[in-house]
């Protein structure tokens, strides 16, 4: 359309240009581009130098009608070549600042902001002021989002798609300005209505339109969403729909699985069952029904069209019009019409068009899906973290953090992240295999769906910081799984820490020992925080326990040297002994480990009679006799030899006779066990033993209390088979339990070191059958319940020693005791001399 016109173009930049001819090119939720052919006599035009130069062009009309103008920075330069009049022909290209955004790729995440707030930060790093159409309480913060290997303007241009708020420029007194708009065919309507005319003639100085067509196209009716929420039954239909179209489209259905879509920021404080991250998001359906809204009327946005010409240049995207005379009904006069994009070319002294293409404002208008979320370029590497001095981060879920590799702004700390799921081996209903990684550890992460907001924990590898728990190739055939105590740094931290403390008060411990014991102050003694510990070890404990307490029990002494066996080891060793003898005396009714309920107060036993013409040692071990006429214990080298070793059978049954034992005082009863009435009574010398128990008192067995407490310090509940390990630190636990049957073998040499209590309950029978060796060392109490039958069977040589408690053994060749009293009975086959109130046999 010819017109009277005026182009100028304003650079800041002293070169001037004359525009030649104008081509721009401009959309709802696009950048704008100006292309410009300009000319110049400077043959030296430094291109570099006009990058990102700020320029303005302008669109000057002559008489009442309006130009427009666009505001942007030169990004592109180009020398066309030199004309007849030796004039310099330029190619320019003016986009808006915003441009810049497209030229920038990075990872970022970001947690508990709504997308139009992360948008607004964007733009604030590009120092870019935008217009808010919207009600941003509208919009509650997500969860999670991830900037994923994109650009900042795609990443920008992909959340305000997905929360369906449109961009735009418009040009404002003298400058271009961006707008946010989640409703823009609800904008002010212009007047007045713009005239319709089929072939307009002369020279067009007047408002027209001409030239218009209207198109219709197929879109979907319907559009769906589903999401997956944790905290929800699996089969809870946490679904969103929206329908809108007719006909055939009503069949049309796009349905999208798409994780965390419907997760908000949490609109009250408080855990619910439909909680995430603390309670801090949430899914909601309500907020879920208006995003598939838009999302429906993002994919019939351009369902509708109408395009025409005009002479109204200063129309822009945004702009909402409406026609007059036009003799189509859907096109009447009070039918709006929405600007969606245009084109706008012409030269300087020859004609401009203007293209306009419209939507129907009666539908809603949101902004086309048209941005492609990325997707991961595969499983990749991060390192777990938490907060400062927490080795071990989870939530309820099990879930923990970590710092993804490739993220330059996250602060390795408990707000890096999102919670992760990690995947263990094996996840049931309450039950199954849970091992948490912890901070620093290494871990590989998918995505699900290739999805960068969705990553998940799908395994773990060493690293030089964090080595295998066996050194690699050395042990390349070992295979185990090792646990470790929790905060072991921060332990050795306090450790060093206190050091010079702990070795001051040690020291001083030492000293008052030894005056205690020697009458006199001791002389500051310069030793290793070990050596001092192993001296004060060996003194005798009394007043270190009870000193300045009138009313704490007597300590008992320390006692005697401790012999050896036949094969040359200790009886005990030195460290059990010194804590039997801190031990003050059992009250009359103590709680025993592992729930075999109260043990009463145990009788006084009368002191065994002495072997005439013998007399006793009161330092000699177990009460022995000494003097020059006292038997001495064989050791391994001067005993005679054996006969041929009889084969022992490989369960209960009769042992070969052993020489008679001489007959012992009688012992008082006994008090009767609480688990009594539910177990077996032994079997009378010569009867066949009993079978174990039936179902129904193995269930009373096991019914009866036994408060053994899991990791999880759940109480024991005979309810599945379990192996837990619990690594807090000074509580470390091992817990291991059976539903029905657990079968330990051992091919040579079995070892267990319990450093407290060891509990033991059997609802039937146990049967040890040891094939070389057995050692067994309890520092503090040993209760072992039998509910059937219990048959030790030894080949080679057994050593046990016992304070407090009554003990009977069968040994088929050696045994060794240290006992507070010796019961024998009928069945019982002992070789060796008894004598006193404590009594050793070999």
């Amino acid at each position: 359309m010819e017109s009277t016109h005026e182009l100028r173009l304003a650079l800041d930049h002293p070169t001037s240009f004359d525009v030649r001819h104008f081509v721009v090119t401009e959309a709802l939720h696009e950048l704008f581009a100006v292309e410009l052919e300009v000319r110049s006599p400077d043959i030296a035009v430094d291109l570099g130098a006009l990058m990102g130069v700020a320029g303005r062009f302008e669109l000057q009309r002559t008489g009442a009608m309006a130009g427009r103008g666009w505001s942007g920075i030169v990004t592109e330069a180009e020398h066309l070549g030199v004309e007849e009049d030796q004039l310099q022909t330029y190619r320019l290209l003016l986009r808006p600042a915003l441009w810049l955004a497209t030229q920038r790729r990075t990872y970022r995440v970001f947690q508990q902001l709504s997308d139009p707030a992360i948008a607004l930060a964007m733009l604030a790093e590009w120092g870019v002021e935008a217009q808010i159409d919207y009600d941003p309480a509208a919009y509650p913060a997500r969860k999670y989002r991830v900037q994923y290997a994109e650009s900042d303007y795609d990443f920008l241009s992909r959340l305000l798609e997905d929360a369906g708020i449109t961009m735009f420029f418009e040009d404002v007194e003298g400058t271009t300005r961006l707008v946010l708009r989640d409703a823009p065919q609800a904008a002010a309507l212009r007047e007045p209505a713009l005239p319709y005319e089929q072939a307009p003639s002369g020279e067009l100085l007047r408002e027209v339109v001409t030239d218009v067509r209207v198109t219709r196209r197929i879109r979907p009716g319907r559009y769906t969403q589903r999401d997956v929420d944790y905290r929800r039954s699996p089969d809870f239909p946490l679904v969103a729909s929206e329908g809108g179209g007719s006909g055939i489209e009503g069949r049309l259905e796009r349905y999208h699985l798409n994780y965390g879509a419907f997760l908000f920021s949490a609109e009250s404080d408080g855990q619910t069952p439909i909680a995430d991250d603390r309670g801090a998001a949430r899914t909601n359906l309500a907020v879920a029904a208006r995003q598939v809204e838009r999302r429906l009327a993002a994919k019939r946005s351009d369902a509708w069209r109408c395009s025409f010409k005009t002479t109204v240049h200063e129309l822009g995207p945004g702009d909402v019009v409406h026609l007059a005379g036009h003799p189509r009904a859907d096109l009447a006069e009070e039918v709006r019409l929405l600007v969606a994009g245009g084109r706008l070319s012409g030269s300087a002294l020859g004609d401009w068009d203007h293209e306009l293409e419209t939507a129907f404002a009666a539908q809603a208008y949101h902004p086309p899906l048209a941005t492609p979320k990325p997707k991961t370029l595969g499983i990749e590497s991060a390192t777990v973290v938490g907060p400062a001095g927490d080795e071990i981060h989870t939530d309820e879920l099990g879930r923990v953090r970590v710092q993804f590799h490739w993220d330059r702004e996250g602060t390795r700390d408990g707000g890096s992240s999102c919670w992760i799921p990690v995947n263990q081996p094996w996840g049931g209903t309450s039950f199954g295999a849970v091992n948490l990684p912890r901070v620093g550890q290494e871990v590989l992460i998918d995505f699900l769906g290739e999805d960068p907001d969705r990553p998940v924990i799908v395994g773990r590898v060493f690293t030089t910081t964090n080595p295998a728990p066996y050194a690699l190739p050395k042990h390349k055939t070992v295979s185990g799984i090792r646990s470790q105590s929790a905060n072991q740094h921060l332990l050795q931290q306090i450790l060093k820490a206190g050091l010079g403390a702990a070795t001051q008060a040690l020291q001083n411990a030492l000293a008052d020992a030894l005056s205690d014991t020697f009458g006199q102050a001791a002389a500051p003694l310069a030793l290793t925080l070990p050596k001092m510990a192993a001296m004060l070890a060996k003194l005798p404990v009394a007043n270190q326990q009870n000193d300045g307490d009138p009313n704490a029990p007597p300590t008992p002494p320390m006692p005697p040297p401790i012999p050896t066996g036949p094969s040359g080891l200790p009886l005990a060793p030195v460290a059990e002994l010194v804590a039997m003898a801190a031990t003050p005396p059992m009250p009359p009714e103590v709680p025993v480990p592992g729930g075999l309920g109260p043990v009463p107060s145990m009788p006084s036993v009368p002191a065994m009679p002495q072997t005439p013409g013998l007399p006793v040692d009161p330092g000699a071990p177990g009460g022995l006799p000494s003097g020059p006429n006292a038997p001495s214990l064989p050791v391994m080298e001067g005993r005679p030899p054996l006969p041929a070793e009889p084969s022992i059978p490989s369960g209960p049954g009769p042992a070969p006779s052993p020489p008679a034992v001489p007959a012992t005082p009688a012992t008082p009863a006994m008090p009767a066990d609480p688990m009594a009435p539910s177990l077996p009574s032994p079997p009378a010398p010569g009867a066949l033993p009993e079978m174990p128990m039936g179902p129904g008192r193995l269930q009373d067995a096991l019914d009866t209390s036994f408060p053994a407490f899991s990791p999880g310090d759940e109480g024991h509940r005979w309810v599945g088979s379990e192996v837990t390990m619990d690594d807090t630190l000074g509580a470390e636990r091992l817990y291991m339990q059976a539903q029905r049957d657990m079968n330990t073998v051992v091919k040579n040499t079995g070892t267990c070191v319990v450093g407290g209590a060891a509990s033991s309950k059997i609802g039937t029978c146990d049967v040890l059958d040891v094939g070389h060796q057995q050692c067994t060392t309890v520092l503090g109490m040993r209760v072992i319940s039998v509910g059937g039958h219990q048959v030790h069977m030894v080949s080679g040589d057994i050593h046990q020693s016992s304070k407090t408690a009554s003990q009977s053994f069968v040994s088929a060749l050696e045994y060794c005791t240290r006992s507070k009293k010796l019961e024998l009975k009928a069945t019982d086959l002992l070789t060796g001399v008894v004598g006193g109130e404590e009594g050793g046999g070999t």
